[in-house]
């Protein structure tokens, strides 16, 4: 009996034994996935900076610098060797040019031509040998304010300047372009009629011209003012130089024809 007893606990010991190997076994296992769960976890937290300094450093790294493109690649250019005078323009622009009778000796008078969008907006331009457009040609009357009704004489307002690089022409007795060129937008509305008292048809007017400035004539450059007096819409034409593109209002001045035919003025040159 006390044998029996005796082999039963032994065998219960040893069905233990076997049982608590397993559950040590089950726990080293678990351990062990646990610790490479971990491991695994950390090891990527410790690379993520790395790669997030990688990605950085070339986000942060500077553009390379890229050339402004040709805004004249594919443009058409005009050249008038008497006049010493070349201009660029649109393939999609009409350009007409017309020869001013020659003096009486044969010489060179002038030239002047047309340029026009594909939309019919014109841009005009025009050299004289010998001409001129002078000063203010109207004296305003006492009381006289500018775009008033009833004023006797034109005002001008200038709305914007640009001086752009002076060009000096080397192939004509007088310097074409003056000592400075400047682009101005211009208001302008002409007198009243002396009759009626009423301001003429299609006044105001607005125009983006190219001038000529001299500064050896008692002028000053043009600057942006509000003018009396002068005959034409145009700042100066000392030199029988001018280029002139009309626009319907004030919003014209941002149109694409407005911004090509202030690039086409920037493209005039001497020869």
């Amino acid at each position: 009996m006390i044998k029996l007893n005796m082999d039963k606990k032994s065998k219960i010991e040893k069905g233990f034994s076997v049982v608590e190997a397993l559950l040590v076994i089950g726990t080293l296992v678990l351990i062990a996935a646990a610790g490479y769960v971990v491991y695994k976890s950390h090891h990527k937290t410790l690379s993520k900076p790395a790669a997030s300094s990688a990605t950085n450093a070339v986000s942060n790294k500077p553009a390379t610098p890229t050339q402004d493109a040709n805004p004249y690649a594919g443009w058409k250019i005009y050249a008038n060797q008497e006049a010493g005078l070349t201009f660029k323009y649109p393939p999609t622009w009409d350009s007409q040019v017309s020869e001013m009778q020659p003096y009486d000796d044969g010489s060179f008078a002038g030239a002047s031509g047309t340029l026009t969008s594909p939309s019919g907006n014109p841009l005009y331009w025009v050299y004289q040998v010998i001409g001129g457009k002078g000063d203010a040609g109207c004296t305003p009357a006492a009381g006289d304010t500018p775009f008033a009704p009833g004023n006797t004489c034109p005002s001008k307002q200038i709305i914007s300047v640009e001086q752009i690089p002076s060009v000096k022409t080397t192939k004509t007795f007088r310097n074409l372009f003056g000592d400075s060129l400047y682009i101005t937008e211009t208001k302008i509305s002409e007198a009243s009629n002396p009759i009626t008292g009423k301001a003429l048809e299609n006044s105001p007017s607005y125009q983006i011209c190219l001038d000529p400035f001299t500064s050896g004539e008692g002028k000053s450059a043009p600057t942006v003012s509000t003018v009396m007096g002068f005959e034409l819409p145009c700042e100066y034409w000392d030199t029988g130089f001018n280029v002139m593109f009309p626009v319907a209002n004030a919003a014209g001045f941002n149109t694409v024809d407005a911004k090509t035919a202030i690039l086409i003025m920037k493209s005039f040159n001497s020869l």
